[in-house]
């Protein structure tokens, strides 16, 4: 596997690439195959829910509404670790995390927590396009992924 050089970076980004680079070797380089082959796999369900241990389902979310508030730059760190093992998992957490920022920066925040988890429907839509009502997001969604494993 090539890896780009590693820089000069601050220590928490050095550290955030490293508990990245051991999650992606641990749990999703042995399945990685599988998970590209069948997306139902438990072990992929196993994954994302050791990445939600790790904060990266909220990564981008300011931390004043429960998420991580990882600036950009970690965000990437850690989706390039990620990536070198599951690009497709990669993919998903950016997409995951890039639909709950509207959500949380509109005045709908409170359904930011329905999409907090790996067990959730993540989707991207514009937040005016969005309507929370009796513990319901309605609206209109440009993407969507799990759906089939949604609570709401």
């Amino acid at each position: 596997m090539v890896r780009i050089p590693e820089i000069k970076e601050e220590e928490k980004y050095r550290i955030l690439r490293e508990t990245a680079r051991d999650y992606a070797a641990k749990e999703l380089e042995p399945g990685a195959e599988q998970f590209d082959l069948d997306p139902a796999a438990p072990q992929l369900k196993e994954a994302i829910a050791k990445a939600e241990g790790l904060g990266m389902l909220s990564a981008l979310v300011p931390e004043e509404l429960g998420g991580g508030d990882l600036d950009a730059y970690a965000f990437c760190v850690a989706l390039e670790e990620m990536g070198a093992e599951s690009a497709g998992v990669a993919a998903a957490l950016l997409i995951h995390n890039a639909a709950q920022l509207p959500l949380a920066l509109s005045e709908h925040r409170e359904g930011i927590s329905k999409i907090a988890s790996a067990s959730t429907l993540a989707c991207l839509a514009h937040p005016g396009e969005l309507a929370v009502s009796g513990g319901k997001l309605n609206g209109r969604a440009l993407f969507a992924f799990n759906a089939a494993e949604s609570s709401f």
